[in-house]
């Protein structure tokens, strides 16, 4: 997409093209909408195809009239939690626009590592972003559906540009809620970063503030 002289990615799981993200597929509504998080925490354009925020399975006609049947009781699509969903999708887009959060706006990102292995954790998208003159913001995704926990470290190579500093206290600040979940000064943060999802937490972005 071509704003201006700017040229974005677009950023979505749905098009008319494919069949729907629950469609088959096994996903639930709020697995779904964790993986679409992902993209929200990219450098692009975020896209929602219309009904995906109710949870609509149905494929919608193209070049031909229909109607979202997810938004109506008594139809087979109805899911009894779609307002729900709505909710949490404005709740995450929300926080992508939050100022205090640029971070997600940014380009620039380092892929975390577990502490004990220096490897990925398949079952865990952890990703720092960083820049953008803001805070930086770790974004956690449990991928599938079990209680998840993991222990990752921050290297030299991303809490230098990060701006995170050895002596300075800093607080994590849950980017969805602007609640703070703990404390601690920036060495041992950048040494034992502990992340414990269960399995109703799709998403996490964990603001790094100074205290």
């Amino acid at each position: 997409m071509r704003v201006g002289t700017d040229v974005y990615v677009v950023l979505g799981l749905e098009t008319h093209d494919e069949k729907r993200l629950l469609d088959s597929t096994g996903f639930d509504i709020w697995t779904g909408a964790g993986f679409w998080s992902i993209g929200l925490s990219r450098f692009g354009m975020p896209m929602l195809l219309m009904g995906q925020e109710f949870g609509e399975p149905y494929g919608l006609g193209f070049r031909r009239p229909d109607f979202l049947r997810s938004r109506f009781e008594g139809r087979a699509q109805f899911h009894p939690r779609g307002a729900d969903l709505v909710a949490f999708y404005s709740t995450l887009i929300r926080a992508r626009r939050d100022p205090a959060n640029a971070a997600l706006l940014s380009a620039s990102n380092y892929f975390l590592r577990a502490k004990d292995s220096n490897q990925a954790d398949s079952r865990i998208f952890a990703d720092l972003k960083f820049g953008a003159g803001a805070s930086p913001v770790i974004v956690l995704n449990n991928l599938w559906f079990p209680d998840v926990a993991q222990t990752y470290y921050i290297p030299p190579e991303a809490a230098n540009p990060a701006g995170i500093s050895d002596d300075v206290l800093y607080n994590l600040v849950d980017a969805l809620s602007n609640k703070v979940v703990s404390s601690g000064i920036g060495r041992d943060l950048k040494w034992s970063l502990p992340v414990v999802l269960n399995n109703s937490t799709r998403v996490q972005w964990l603001r790094i503030e100074k205290a």
